[in-house]
């Protein structure tokens, strides 16, 4: 069964046992080929914080045509078995309960409903698991597969009756913008009390706040509006326009009161007169000052004459106890207070998810990150994907710079710092390229012999060791530095060597020995330990002997013929 007659499908079914409405399938969703399909191709974008509800409808004919070799399949049952990846919050709910469907019984189209409220915006990769019965020519086959379907949750933002929120979720330190929204008039004082539900507040209109651990924080705003009210107006003085009218003369001092304007010039208030005095003062007034902005005019009152204003002033609205002062005599107090018009609370939870944790901790070969469940896995090296790298470990072959990209089961993605992995090194000893040597991989090396470095033996080789233990520190430019584990080199039985064409004796020797052949010899070349040349002769002759006094140890010879090429061991001790 190939997967192409299927995905459509079986991409968009689930089983969930949440409580998302039932639903009916729309049975005019099917393909123009006969082929299976589902209703809509594409899912609707979620946003974040919002409810959301969408109903698939899937065709699921009785018999589909297999594109690769022309052969009816029978689709006997499809059973939805599980549903992973999806954003946290949303479900699935399939009309069937179990899941399970029989095309070739007439069950040709089902349906699902998605439902919930996603908190975390992203794009998610919905992996859905089937199990499917098929017959192909009498023949009964069965398959499971798994299928992806893309559903992006999209930011959206979230409201109470007096505030809005950025986002009702998030991954690990989240920061949430916070906007109140209701306020009294221009003449009413508005106050907020935030209450962030991890034992911080603020009283500013919008606040941004950042949630600093995991958890679930029930966040409140108490809006209180307050009224301006005069309560209290006292004049420690007034001017000389109360003097000199006639009344003063039978009755001095002035007679004042005060007439109070708003904003239309309207009259709202005129208070009673004092007579004879210069101090009054007016108390328990409650006037509501609710049509900014206001005036306040003090006259003097007289019976034959006109009144005297006295000076006008304007009536600021805020808390407390307004001075005022004309500067030509009139001297005074305002009390204003706030009085409370109504007051609104209401709250909402900000959920904040753990980060996954993605550190990486390797046993040998095996690299594995701390989180355990999670939604999806992705491994790196040296910064690209690696194909089917999609589980908690991965086994590394290859020395390089590995990653892992991890999405929780809450939609909270993380991706690691960068491990180095070096590998273990194991030296080998080839007897018969008589040579001890490691994977070329590394940028330097540096051969140890019993402990001691060996000068000079900076490859990834070492030819003609003595017998004993070697081991070797390698480098590379992606911070790799470490030593290798030790291989011993066995004893190798040297004696004089005769066969046939060439002898060399004798062999251990004191630092002399000969080379014979039977034909003449074109070069002889000494390698160290090491493998550098330590010397080179060219006798042309069938005879050769050595009149260097080399070190004791072993030695490798290097012999051209003119007619074959040798290599023997020697020893000098």
């Amino acid at each position: 069964m190939k997967k192409t007659l299927l995905a459509f499908f079986l991409a968009c079914a689930s089983v969930s046992w949440s409580q998302c409405p039932t639903c009916n399938p729309d049975l005019s969703c099917v393909s123009a080929d006969g082929s299976p399909t589902v209703c809509p191709l594409e899912l609707p974008a979620a946003f974040s914080g919002e409810y959301y509800e969408e109903v698939l409808t899937f065709y699921m004919p009785a018999s589909v045509t297999d594109p690769e070799f022309n052969i009816a399949v029978d689709l006997e049952q499809v059973t939805i078995t599980s549903v992973t990846g999806l954003p946290f919050g949303l479900s699935y709910t399939t009309n069937n309960a179990n899941g399970v469907y029989f095309p070739l019984n007439g069950e040709n189209h089902g349906c699902a409903t998605l439902c919930g409220t996603a908190l975390i915006p992203g794009v998610y990769d919905v992996n859905i698991n089937v199990d499917i019965i098929a017959s192909v020519g009498g023949f009964e086959i069965t398959d499971s597969r798994s299928f992806s379907y893309a559903l992006i949750v999209e930011q959206g933002s979230v409201s109470t009756e007096t505030f809005t929120y950025s986002t009702p979720a998030g991954c690990g330190e989240t920061e949430v913008l916070f906007e109140a929204t209701l306020s009294g008039t221009e003449a009413q004082l508005t106050t907020y009390a935030w209450d962030f539900g991890d034992g911080n507040t603020s009283s500013i209109l919008n606040p941004a706040y950042t949630f600093n651990e995991p958890g679930e924080y029930e966040v409140s705003l108490t809006t209180s509006i307050f009224d301006y009210t005069l309560q209290t107006v006292s004049l420690a003085n007034i001017n000389d326009n109360g003097d000199g009218d006639t009344e003063e003369f039978f009755s001095p001092p002035a007679d004042p009161y005060f007439i109070i304007t708003d904003g239309q010039n309207n009259t709202v208030f005129t208070s009673s007169t004092v007579d004879n005095s210069i101090n009054p003062s007016w108390s328990n007034l409650n006037i509501l000052l609710e049509n900014p902005p206001y005036s306040i005019a003090f006259w003097d009152e007289d019976v034959v004459t006109s009144n005297d204003l006295l000076s006008t002033f304007n009536i600021s609205l805020s808390e407390g106890e307004l001075v005022f002062n004309s500067g030509d005599g009139t001297v005074g107090s305002l009390v204003v207070t706030l009085t409370a018009s109504g007051a609104l609370t209401n709250s909402s939870t900000i959920t904040v998810f753990s980060e996954p944790d993605v550190t990486i901790t390797a046993l040998g070969s095996i690299l594995g990150v701390a989180e355990i469940g999670a939604a999806s896995y992705q491994w790196y090296v040296n910064g690209m994907p690696i194909a089917n790298a999609n589980s908690q470990n991965f086994s590394a072959s290859d020395i390089g710079v590995y990653s892992c990209e991890v999405v929780s089961q809450q939609g909270c993605e993380a991706i690691s710092e960068d491990f180095v992995f070096c590998g273990t090194l194991q030296p080998v000893f080839d007897p018969l390229a008589n040579e001890v040597y490691v994977d070329d991989d590394f940028d330097t090396y540096q051969w140890y012999y019993n402990g001691i470095e060996v000068q000079g033996a900076t490859t990834f080789y070492l030819v003609n060791p003595l017998a004993g233990n070697y081991s070797v520190y390698v480098t590379n430019d992606i911070g790799c530095a470490f030593q290798s584990s030790v291989i011993i080199v066995p004893v190798v039985s040297i004696k004089e060597i005769s066969k046939g064409e060439i002898s060399i004796y004798p062999n251990p020797s004191n630092g002399i020995f000969t080379v014979e052949t039977t034909e003449p010899i074109e070069w002889v070349k000494v390698l160290n330990s090491v493998g550098q040349v330590v010397h080179t002769s060219s006798p042309f002759q069938t005879k050769w002997q050595n009149v260097t006094n080399f070190e004791k140890g072993f030695y490798l010879l290097e012999i051209k013929t003119t007619n074959g090429f040798f290599k023997e061991k020697v020893l000098i001790d």
